[in-house]
């Protein structure tokens, strides 16, 4: 398979012009690696000044939204974080990776969303935040991989909200849609087989009383392959009375420069998963500390791997059965893994 081609302008270290291409017609499926980054990225979203009207779709799908402007005011910085870095994450022992939102115009207003990544989907256990926590009766998913142009992907999901006044109970569904391939026209660049994703949350407080009705909460992504963020974001959010707020967040370009610059570097692969106790591991050929982190976020192992261009052996056989987070460090980044143990 070809990969997409990157090129990338740029002038004492801004980045003036940016053009995606793909050497096929059609665009690949998303897969985990373009829904959720890894360990140790950061990336800024710019707020939308003004929400564009959405487009008639028509063949060849062309969205022009070069005019859109973005912000610093209310926007928001992102991090991917290994749960064993975030205090109170064994409150959630099978998440994988915590996205932390910072706002831009309230550097103290942190908000803490768990995930776990399954076969398939990337499941969100809930959230904590300055204001609101939410807590999820059972894993509900995020995002679905790959998705099918035009097949609908539904869930269902139930949790608890709770702030100072007390705790609501929720439930709703979720319908997740890859809806639309086409190009990104933003003033950042253009971006061609871009993948739009549709999800739609329709939810009730619980017990449903007379009178009653949903909240729908619409997000538009559009995302490119290789990118493992959003290019730009809609947001829709249709209260019961019918009062709609739309709001939006358009990728900071630095961004795709420092995600592009981290690929290189190269991502962490473990085998065979699950394993008997001795595990192979792929990763960047320089130096490494490899830590191995029991679920409560002890420390169960150490060990230096000196620099290797191919793979190199790890042996986990001294460690009972269990779930384990792999955690390989450098000079530059962090890179996670779970990895399974059993005989």
């Amino acid at each position: 398979m070809e990969h997409p081609r990157t090129i990338l302008f740029k002038a004492s270290g801004l980045l003036v012009g940016l053009l995606f291409t793909l050497p096929t017609a059609h665009a690949q499926l998303l897969v985990e690696q373009d829904l959720i980054a890894p360990i140790g990225s950061t990336w800024h979203m710019k707020a939308l000044q003004v929400v564009p009207e959405e487009q008639v779709l028509i063949e060849p799908i062309v969205w022009a939204y070069g005019d859109a402007i973005g912000n610093d005011l209310f926007g928001a910085t992102h991090t991917v974080l290994d749960p064993t870095e975030v205090p109170g994450s064994d409150e959630f022992p099978t998440a994988d990776r915590v996205l932390r939102t910072v706002l831009d115009n309230d550097p103290e207003h942190i908000t803490d969303t768990y995930y776990e990544v399954r076969s398939g989907a990337i499941l969100e256990l809930g959230s904590r935040g300055p204001v609101l926590d939410t807590d999820y009766r059972a894993p509900a998913e995020a995002y679905v991989f790959p998705l099918e142009p035009g097949v609908d992907n539904d869930d269902w999901f139930c949790y608890t909200s709770s702030t100072i006044s007390g705790a609501v109970d929720h439930c709703g569904t979720t319908r997740i849609t890859l809806d639309a391939i086409g190009t990104l026209q933003l003033s950042i660049g253009t971006f061609t087989d871009v993948q739009r994703v549709t999800t739609r949350r329709a939810s009730i407080h619980v017990p449903v009383e007379e009178g009653d009705d949903s909240t729908v909460y619409i997000v538009n992504d559009w995302y490119l392959s290789g990118v493992p963020f959003p290019l730009l974001r809609f947001t829709k959010l249709i209260d019961p009375d019918g009062t709609v707020t739309r709001t939006g967040r358009i990728i900071d370009e630095n961004a795709l420069v420092s995600i592009l610059e981290r690929q290189e570097r190269g991502q962490l692969k473990a085998f065979p998963n699950p394993t008997n106790g001795s595990v192979t591991v792929v990763t960047t050929p320089a130096d490494v500390q490899v830590e191995v982190m029991a679920l409560d976020g002890r420390v169960v192992l150490q060990q230096r791997l000196v620099a290797h261009d191919g793979p190199r052996d790890l042996n986990l056989s001294t460690l009972p059965d269990g779930v384990y987070h792999l955690s390989i460090r450098d000079d530059d980044s962090v890179r996670s893994t779970k990895v399974v143990l059993t005989r």
